[in-house]
């Protein structure tokens, strides 16, 4: 470590990790010809017993000899300056040294700082090293640390016991934790802040590492967080206290406590050494027992997927101002967890919730997404094994649809808005996943739930005062579609939502029974995940939608297909008791719509309606060999747009695609819409393309104020797990080994780009969107839930090929 002790002295400290001795070495330069008189130097205080001033030297020019202006070197050997005189001694005394002066007792004894002056003779071109060791108060803490140390290698030791009672939840609350998910708790505490760097990113463990990673890795001895360390025990004190004041975490606050009242007691310049080893250390051993609470295929994969796992265990848990419905009390075992509120003392059950994203999107309204936690359900939490999690949370939204929709936005289900068109159809299509991942899964289906909502117009129940099996709830999903529905949302206007044309709280759903693909929406609202409207007044953008993709969405029909092929399965198998759809003709008359019947409208349609191929002659047509992104759309046209929606659909219902022809589609968007790290979002030839994102945008240009190409360009994140997903499973569908290997090559290239992103990020994610050719935007979220779960699932999908 080098200090600068004046504009000409420096100081030089090498500390010997095993022995814990230092040497100080000072330096009074001369790199200017010096004057009659020099800079002062300052007292210097060391902490530690002086044992030895090893040397201490100077060179001078005598004052009655001519200074040496032009120095010439021999070209025949080694020469110097002549002109000179040496002062150098070895091994003295204190006492001895005529450049210094202790101003303080030495004794081992004396627990204060040891004071050296500087005399007159410590001129420019004097030089001396002291040898230090440690107090032996500190000596002791050192040896009491080094135990402490010693105990993460010990299966049996008091901190490995502490560790293994933490579940995935209370690691969420040690490792990760955002700002306002902290915030939420009301005990006061908030990410760390270090003065001249700011706030660390998580409360939690990880805002530390992802700092003392690169400290480390650059060697940033004079980084802020290093100044704050030894400057006092702020950060150790914030660690243990915030834990201690939750019981599941209480113990390893204490043990951490404890661990910091020693390093606290070492010199300042061993603080950061110390807890370094302290935290690192524990950091790991936490990651590891994470692990081995996930799934098989989380603890027997590569380095990368392991620590990508992790984002599992960032966005699932328990906010106290984001609570989802109360489950019904008839469910079958397991229960959740429940307890008082300790100001209401109402019931809670400590229910997990995603987070759609982080930061902003992790507590109160903005946190709980239904469209979010069921694109990111199989990645995030069953391939991870949190079965018990995914349960809860299919049977919590259960509780809340009503007009055969769940909310987007759940808000405890109370104060939910219902004007999400493909939130629904996620959430059947996790039911589905959840039976066949899960051992017995299909008896979720029997699962009781607590309808807030018995029928549509009703005001919100108590809990368990209307109680229904999740296979009649998910029978009347498909009822309201097939039957058709068209509503205007609750509170419709100005305060439910300041940007939306008036025509846009009109929702409508429905099945074409033509073609069997659901539909909705209408010009003026957005139901699907492209659900940007417009805000800027000054653009002339208010209230239009950007994409509202009304119509037959493509993603849509394949997860309703999906849907309807698995509860066909389940009817097969005796776990579903319905296997058709009773409804009504126009003239009054029932009709029954049989669920294969269904099935094989849709797959005699798809190619048919959605398909785009040379010989196509629309006028709307712009790019051929592509599949339409929506058909009857209102405006026409935008059902031609090339859009990647159709990747999605490939994966989820692969039955309805001709192989041929999605291949060549797959082509185009390696060709147009591949960026970087994730896929654009409309073909760059398009009129509307803008590629980089701008919320504060405040033009005139309709296409771009308030960040209305939300959905325009940019380049999101999740699309690129379906695309790696789609081109895996359809490069083998084309039974050409060479397709196959070379697919395989691209694949990996993209992840590797992707494992330089996460492990680049301070966060530990990936982050929602970038711009135009894989920029990082200062508008995009920096964990995103959907990222990190199709990611995920494409790293499953490697795994097993």
């Amino acid at each position: 470590m080098v200090d600068q002790l004046s504009t000409s002295a420096l100081l030089i400290t090498r500390h010997n990790p095993e022995t814990h001795k230092s040497v100080l070495l000072i330096a009074h330069t001369s790199f200017f010809q010096p004057s009659g008189k020099w800079e002062y130097i300052n007292s210097l205080s060391i902490e530690g017993v002086i044992d030895d001033i090893l040397f201490e030297a100077s060179i001078n020019h005598p004052q009655e000899k001519e200074p040496v202006r032009n120095f010439q070197r021999s070209k025949e050997y080694i020469n110097g300056l002549e002109q000179t005189k040496i002062y150098f001694r070895e091994n003295l005394f204190i006492e001895q040294s005529r450049c210094i002066r202790l101003k303080s007792p030495n004794s081992p004894d004396y627990i204060g700082f040891r004071t050296i002056e500087f005399t007159n003779d410590f001129r420019p071109g004097s030089i001396i090293a002291l040898e230090i060791s440690l107090l032996p108060q500190i000596r002791q803490s050192v040896i009491y640390l080094k135990q402490l140390l010693d105990q993460y290698s010990n299966p049996r030791s008091q901190f490995n016991h502490i560790i293994k009672q933490l579940t995935l939840v209370d690691l969420e609350r040690v490792i990760y934790r955002t700002s306002i998910e902290e915030q939420s708790d009301g005990k006061g505490f908030d990410v760390y802040l270090i003065p001249d760097y700011g706030k660390l990113v998580y409360c939690g463990i990880q805002g530390q590492i992802s700092v003392l990673d690169k400290i480390r890795l650059f060697n940033q001895i004079k980084h802020p967080f290093i100044i704050n360390l030894k400057q006092g025990n702020w950060l150790m004190d914030y660690i243990s206290n915030r834990l201690k004041i939750h019981s599941n975490t209480k113990q390893l606050g204490e043990w951490y406590g404890n661990a910091f009242q020693h390093i606290s007691s070492l010199s300042r310049l061993m603080v950061p050494i110390y807890f370094d080893l302290i935290i690192t250390g524990s950091y790991y051993l936490l990651i590891e027992h994470a692990y081995q609470l996930m799934s098989p295929f989380i603890i027997n994969s590569s380095k990368f997927v392991r620590s990508f796992s992790q984002t599992s265990i960032q966005l699932l848990s328990f906010i106290r101002n984001a609570r989802l419905p109360l489950l019904s009390s008839n469910i079958a075992k397991p229960y959740p967890i429940e307890e008082k509120d300790e100001q209401t003392f109402e019931r809670i059950q400590l229910i997990p919730s995603l987070a759609a994203a982080f930061p902003h999107l992790s507590s109160g309204l903005w946190r709980n997404w239904g469209r979010h936690t069921f694109i990111s359900l199989r990645g995030l939490i069953l391939l991870t094994g949190r079965y018990e999690e995914a349960r809860y949370l299919i049977l919590s939204y259960a509780s809340s649809i009503r007009h055969g929709l769940i909310p987007n936005l759940i808000s405890d289900g109370k104060n939910a808005r219902y004007n999400s068109r493909d939130a629904v159809w996620w959430w059947l299509y996790s039911i589905s996943i959840y039976t066949n991942l899960v051992p017995n899964g299909y008896n979720i289906l029997n699962d009781k739930v607590s309808r807030l909502y018995p029928n549509d117009d009703c005001p919100p129940e108590r809990v368990d005062s209307y109680n229904q099996s999740l296979y009649d709830i998910i029978y009347q999903v498909l009822i309201k579609h097939i039957q058709s529905l068209k509503f205007r949302e609750r509170g419709a206007g100005h305060l439910l939502d300041s940007s939306m044309n008036d025509q846009g709280f009109f929702i409508e759903i429905g099945v074409d029974t033509k073609t069997g693909f659901v539909y909705g929406g209408n010009q003026w609202n957005c139901g699907t995940w492209m659900d940007k409207m417009g805000s800027s007044e000054k653009a002339s953008n208010k209230g239009h939608p950007a994409t509202p993709r009304d119509g037959s969405a493509i993603e849509l029909v394949a997860l309703s297909r999906a849907t309807i092929s698995w509860i066909i399965h389940m009817n097969k198998q005796g776990y579903f008791p319905y296997d058709f759809i009773q409804t009504y003709s126009e003239s009054g008359e029932k009709q029954n719509i049989y669920l294969t019947d269904w099935l094989k409208r849709i797959d005699e349609n798809f190619e048919k309606e959605f398909w785009i191929d040379q010989s196509n002659s629309s006028e709307y047509v712009n790019r051929k060999q592509i599949y339409k992104d929506t058909v009857n759309s209102t405006f026409k046209w935008t059902d031609f747009q090339l859009r990647p929606n159709f990747i999605i659909a490939s994966v989820i219902a692969p039955e309805m695609f001709n192989k041929t022809h999605i291949w060549l589609a797959l082509k185009q968007v390696e060709t147009i819409l591949l960026g970087k790290y994730g896929i654009k979002t409309l073909d760059p030839n398009d009129y509307n393309y803008i590629g980089d994102y701008n919320y504060d945008d405040d033009s005139y240009d309709y296409k771009r104020a308030h960040g209305f190409n939300y959905h325009n360009g940019p380049e999101w994140l999740w699309l690129t797990g379906y695309y790696i997903r789609s081109k895996l499973y359809w490069s083998k569908e084309q039974n050409d080994q060479y397709i196959y290997d070379d697919t395989i090559k691209h694949i990996r290239k993209l992840i590797s780009l992707h494992m330089d992103l996460f492990n680049s990020s301070d966060w530990k994610g990936l982050p929602e969107l970038t711009n135009s050719n894989g920029q990082l935007s200062y508008y995009s979220s920096y964990v995103h839930s959907c990222s990190c779960a199709t990611f995920l699932e494409a790293l499953y999908d490697l795994s097993t090929i």
